[in-house]
C-alpha cells in the first residue's frame, strides 16, 4: 500500500513537471484592455512581452508564448520607427503584469485641457 501511494505521488510530480507553464496572451492591448486574443495559454517555451512606445508614450502591448524569446531593450522597428522592448520570463502567468494606470487616469486629463484650450 505504501509504494502504491508513493508511485502515485511521484507520478503526479511528474505530470505536473512536463504539463509546462501558462501565459497570457493578448495581441493588442491599451492600458489594462485587452482588444484581441486574450486569455490564458498553454505554453511550451517562455512568456514573453512586446510594448511598444513614441519616445515614453506606451502605445500598446502583445502578451504571448514565446518558442524562441529574445529581450530586447530599445529596439526600433524600421517601418514606422517606433520603440519597442522585449521581456521574457518563465514562471507561472509571469507577463500579466498590468500596465500603467496612471496613464488611464491621466489620458481624459489631458484630453479635457486640450479641449478647454481649444475653446
Amino acid at each position: 500500500m505504501n509504494r502504491f501511494i508513493l508511485a502515485s505521488f511521484l507520478a503526479l510530480c511528474c505530470l505536473t513537471a512536463v504539463r509546462g507553464l501558462k501565459c497570457k496572451g493578448c495581441d493588442f492591448k491599451v492600458w489594462s484592455i485587452c482588444f484581441s486574443g486574450s486569455g490564458d495559454q498553454d505554453c511550451t517555451g517562455t512568456c514573453s512581452t512586446t510594448s511598444t512606445s513614441i519616445g515614453s508614450v506606451s502605445l500598446f502591448k502583445k502578451l504571448e508564448c514565446s518558442t524562441n524569446c529574445t529581450a530586447v531593450v530599445k529596439g526600433q522597428d524600421s517601418v514606422f520607427k517606433l520603440n519597442y522592448d522585449i521581456s521574457c520570463c518563465n514562471t507561472e502567468l509571469c507577463n500579466s503584469a498590468s500596465t500603467n494606470r496612471l496613464a488611464l487616469t491621466l489620458a481624459p486629463a489631458v484630453a479635457l485641457a486640450w479641449l478647454m484650450k481649444a475653446l
